[in-house]
């Protein structure tokens, strides 16, 4: 904390209150956060989290601090396993699962960083630049490789190059060689005609295109360094958009350096310190959003069905699955089959699986008796090769549902943040593209969850494709979300996996499911 306050004060930034908490022994951080959110001396709150003694109370704290309008920027220690441990060492704290922490903190709007720096840089920006006028990042720079470095970057961390608008780019056509006259700005590349200092003009017009909605300076050593960086500070802050610099140099800039903090103009000295601090801006502008509030949908159950088996509760919630058959022998499943009719496909159901695949129990595309057969014999070789003879129910027989995108959806009860609902791509071992959230969702939060996903190009019609039914994903994610709700503390995890989309007005089918429930075996 100590040594927090002593950076700050050296970057110009100030506190209404530091407060070291210890081992929450007496009073815990619940307390302060409630006071802070009162205060109005406290215009922004920076906290460092290890664990929390009353999760429930800490999601009604962050929530009046979005009401306040006050930014509130997080560090939490505990993403690892390693991290968990070393924070259960120092208070004995409950880190908890740092992925459900994360979830209830992007639906109410609090910044998540990975560094104490850049937790008091951000809270301080969001205070200077309150809004956030466009999505665009403008580039200004007197080295192209500076532009080209920054240029990458930008695309590296999630976000986006302004694009300007032709009256931009003709306002700097009149300055600079064409290739620089558009976004990332390169001030070396000047007209032979122009006077040598063309900082202000250029950096007025590419800040005034309506697509920029921060500037960043990246400043390397240039002629006349500490008076152009006077220059371009000046007009930075007098254009009234969020504006940062970045300065390469070491020694060679201790005057333009000096410069900058005369003007609390706010500067960074790595490329890497810049990048945190406007990826967490970003953040809360995109995240402070008012959220919608849920609705239940009309035709869910009035009350909680007391039965568990998986697909007749997903159909009674709205979410339809394929047809479907256990089958204690084969005979049972060619009957089966020529019920559903083929094409089928069968499953093998063996207790304690999750991924039935890695058995080589799932057969698709069984088109007649005989398919079933051999599948059938298939299926029992697998099981027994693997030692779970034991274990082997019996096979489903499923109708073969059309192909299409697949994604996994699933709900669980976090033991201290309550029902949460997850959805992404189906290989979520592989591709890592989930997003999570605390349940119930509201249409615009289920939307901003698929929307969020790296897969939803896919889902949008990739090279070609026919357009999934997005709209059918975001109903099945609000629905399953208020069956999280309903199930409450009965439920550990349920699982869909693969969901598979179909075209727009298709519909999605919940393929395969899994549960787990409290107290069983």
């Amino acid at each position: 904390m100590v040594s927090l306050f002593d950076r700050a004060a050296g970057e110009g930034i100030g506190f209404s209150a530091c407060v070291s908490l210890g081992n929450q022994s007496d009073l815990e951080i619940c307390d302060f956060l409630e006071y802070f959110i009162e205060d109005p001396k406290t215009d922004a709150l920076c906290v460092y989290i290890e664990g929390l003694r009353d999760p429930a109370r800490f999601v009604r704290a962050v929530v009046a601090c979005r009401r306040a309008g006050k930014p509130m920027v997080v560090l939490k220690t505990g993403k690892t396993d390693d991290g968990v441990r070393a924070a259960r060492s120092h208070t004995a704290s409950l880190a908890g699962s740092y992925d459900a922490f994360a979830a209830v903190c992007r639906a109410h709007g609090v910044v998540l960083v990975d560094d104490p720096v850049t937790m008091v840089r951000v809270a301080d920006l969001l205070l200077r630049y309150p809004q956030l006028p466009a999505e665009g990042v403008g580039i200004l720079s007197g080295s192209g490789g500076g532009t080209g470095i920054m240029a990458d970057r930008i695309a590296g961390a999630g976000l986006r190059l302004a694009r300007l608008s032709p009256p931009t780019r003709e306002a700097l056509g009149q300055l600079l060689l064409p290739p620089q006259a558009d976004n990332p700005v390169d001030l070396g590349g000047r007209l032979p005609t122009q006077p040598d200092d063309i900082a202000a003009p250029a950096l007025n017009a590419l800040v005034a295109d309506p697509d920029v909605g921060v500037l960043l300076l990246y400043l390397t050593s240039m002629p006349f360094f500490p008076a152009r960086t006077r220059t371009l500070a000046q007009e930075a802050l007098g254009s009234g958009k969020p504006t940062l610099a970045v300065m390469l140099p070491g020694p060679a800039a201790e005057q333009p350096r000096a410069v900058l903090r005369e003007l609390n103009f706010p500067y960074f000295d790595s490329v890497e310190d810049l990048l945190a601090a406007l990826r967490g801006m970003f953040d809360y502008h995109r995240l402070a959003v008012t959220p919608e509030v849920p609705k239940r949908p009309n035709d869910l159950p009035a009350s909680m069905p007391m039965h568990t088996d998986l697909q007749h509760l997903l159909v009674t919630y709205g979410i339809a699955g394929p047809r479907a058959m256990a089958c204690a022998s084969c005979e049972q499943a060619d009957a089966a089959a020529n019920a559903i009719g083929f094409p089928v496909v069968l499953k093998g159901m063996v207790a304690g699986i999750t991924h039935k695949t890695e058995l080589q129990v799932v057969k698709l595309g069984l088109t007649d008796s005989a398919a079933m057969s051999v599948a059938w014999l298939d299926i029992a070789a697998s099981v027994a090769a693997h030692g779970l003879t034991d274990a082997f129910l019996g096979c489903v027989v499923q109708e073969q549902v059309a192909p299409g995108p697949e994604l996994i959806m699933s709900i669980r009860n976090d033991a201290q943040f309550g029902p949460m609902v997850m959805i992404g791509a189906a290989l979520v071992e592989l591709l890592q593209d989930v997003v999570s959230s605390p349940a119930p969702l509201s249409h615009d939060a289920a939307s901003r969850m698929v929307r969020g996903l790296r897969i939803t190009k896919l889902l949008d019609g990739w090279r070609g494709n026919p357009p999934s039914d997005v709209e059918a994903v975001i109903d099945a994610l609000v629905r399953l979300s208020w069956l999280a709700v309903d199930l409450g503390a009965r439920l550990i995890d349920l699982e869909i996996n693969p969901m598979i989309v179909g075209n727009v007005g298709a519909g999605v089918r919940a393929v395969d499911l899994r549960a787990e429930w409290v107290g069983e075996q």
